[in-house]
């Protein structure tokens, strides 16, 4: 089942009210209706859009363009071949920074697909690279920001039987592919799985992507279908907002804490997500679950001095900080691998485990925080919680 959409709704009814659309209007077409259509997915993350697209599919082709707006607005008009059984034959996409100087070229990126192998030739400027990746049979391109690729993978999988299909994509410009994997594709509702985590969607009878929500994701996304988009007017809404300075920018940017401590240098890198109207504790963070805190990338510590953490002894060196919050309170992880994605975790490297002090957070705190305030408090804030712990050295 699709969770509510509600959370998504403030967003969604700003592209709504620029398009004339219409939020009831996502019902899909027909199975048995004739294969040329053109619909639209917006793409949300608690109260901000993050993209939007509006595609046609006819029975030889698949075109569109997708507009996203993190780190920067970025259109990418894409245009795909496809075989008869819905695979990709052929892809091109022009992509495109809005702001960026009139005179900038274009990418212009194009993979075929032959057997086993993807050809990419990926051209800018005077610029010209080319690739061969080895994708398997039935690759399908991944075209950023696109969910009617995914769309078609779906209806070529169900079109071609099974109930679990692993998809192998070429995201344009990397040498490696990456995998997707589709569950349950016979139902109504399938998981999409893909590097970021799973996502639940619901479809059509023929595959067709009627809704997706990804809260155990790390994207946190939400889609919703539309018959129609306005993507010209949209882009230009979204280029002129980051132009005067109110773009979405990256949505969880990178930060460092640098304190000295009693003669120690401690450094904590991390990355900082926003609540953007959502409810922090329980939907972004899952109660119970091992949290990056954060996000992207592990969080960092790194210390040239011993140091005591809630009373656990930290040696000097460099570890990753995870959390784990729970009904009856929260723990600090310091945990010894290092260098790896935030949801790579692995406890048997656990250094500590620490209880965290909490309490409310007044006012509440838009954007995750980690400080170090003096004469010696680690300190996380966001939402509507607070949480601490001395530090010193030792």
């Amino acid at each position: 089942m699709i969770p509510s959409l509600a959370r998504g709704a403030p967003a969604l009814a700003l592209v709504l009210a620029a398009c004339g659309g219409s939020p009831g209007a996502e019902t899909a077409p027909s199975p048995a209706a004739p294969r040329s259509e053109s619909a639209a997915f917006v793409v949300t993350i608690g109260t901000d859009t993050v993209a939007v697209e509006r595609y046609t599919r006819t029975a030889t082709t698949l075109s569109g363009e997708v507009i996203t707006r993190s780190p920067r607005t970025t259109s990418r008009v894409y245009t795909a071949q496809l075989r008869p059984d819905g695979s990709v034959a052929r892809a091109e996409v022009t992509a495109r920074q809005l702001t960026a100087a009139p005179s900038a070229p274009p990418t212009v990126t194009t993979v075929s697909f032959a057997g086993d192998t993807a050809s990419v030739r990926i051209v800018r400027g005077d610029s010209v690279q080319t690739q061969r990746v080895a994708a398997g049979a039935n690759a399908f391109p991944l075209v950023g920001g696109s969910y009617a690729i995914y769309e078609q993978a779906i209806i070529h999988a169900r079109a071609t039987g099974g109930t679990a299909t692993r998809v192998r994509m070429v995201a344009l410009g990397n040498p490696q592919p990456v995998n997707v994997e589709l569950r349950g594709v016979a139902g109504d509702s399938l998981q999409l799985v893909t590097q970021a985590g799973p996502a639940s969607v619901r479809t059509d009878a023929t595959g067709r992507i009627l809704a997706l929500s990804a809260p155990a994701s790390t994207l946190k996304v939400v889609l919703q279908r539309l018959p129609s988009l306005d993507v010209a007017a949209l882009s230009a809404s979204f280029a002129q907002r980051e132009a005067a300075g109110r773009g979405l920018g990256t949505l969880s940017p990178r930060d460092s804490v640098v304190s000295t401590l009693g003669g120690a240098h401690i450094v904590i890198d991390y990355s900082r997500p926003l609540r953007r109207g959502r409810r922090v504790l329980g939907e972004v963070v899952p109660l119970d679950e091992v949290w990056r805190t954060g996000a992207n990338a592990a969080t960092a510590l790194r210390t040239d001095r011993d140091l005591t953490i809630g009373g656990a002894r930290v040696p000097a060196g460099a570890y990753t900080l995870f959390s784990l919050p729970s009904a009856s309170g929260w723990q600090l992880i310091i945990n010894r691998q290092t260098g790896q994605w935030g949801t790579e975790y692995h406890a048997e490297r656990d250094l500590a485990r620490i209880p965290l002090q909490s309490r409310p957070a007044s006012p509440a705190v838009e954007q995750f925080t980690i400080r170090i305030d003096p004469p010696g408090t680690l300190r996380m804030l966001w939402d509507d919680f607070e949480l601490s712990a001395p530090i010193e050295v030792r």
